[in-house]
């Protein structure tokens, strides 16, 4: 595990443990890490590209809970590297939202737990995002962490 020192906040020192830059990066602060995951928070603002007519939809959740992972396996140092590992979403399973749209400015609270890790860098969580004590969107992801880019490009290239 990496030595961050939490909370972490500010969307300026997310680089560290995302590799979302700019407008992609959603999440802007790490509250606190447990021993199967992590907590994050985000402010859903005008800034998001999936930001319309003065709202976000919920369904945005699911990349709010997968950079929550990605910033939970860059603490814990799954791929040994300093800058925050490329990942891919494999599969998103069981996804619901409580409601349609998140409000302007509106924070939420995401919480991500570890379910297993598997061969390959293969990993499985369980995520929710809540709107105070509101669950709003919660579902599995089965995610990729890819370190090696030639792998990557293999993989696209077939």
């Amino acid at each position: 595990m990496k030595n961050i020192e939490l909370p972490l906040m500010g969307k300026e020192n997310m680089g560290f443990v995302v590799p979302h830059r700019e407008d992609m990066l959603l999440i802007d602060g790490v509250l606190s890490m447990q021993d199967d995951g992590l907590t994050c928070h985000a402010t859903l603002d005008a800034g998001s590209p999936f930001f319309r007519d003065g709202r976000t939809p919920t369904y945005v959740s699911f990349e709010l809970i997968a950079q929550t992972i990605s910033a939970y396996s860059q603490i814990m140092d799954y791929n040994h590297s300093e800058e925050p590992s490329i990942g891919f979403i494999l599969r998103v399973s069981d996804f619901r939202c409580s409601r349609a749209w998140f409000q302007e400015d509106e924070e939420v609270t995401i919480q991500v737990h570890s379910d297993a890790i598997l061969p390959g860098g293969i990993f499985s969580f369980h995520g929710q995002v809540l709107s105070g004590d509101e669950l709003v969107a919660e579902g599995d992801l089965l995610v990729l962490s890819v370190d090696d880019m030639d792998f990557i490009e293999e993989v696209i290239d077939g």
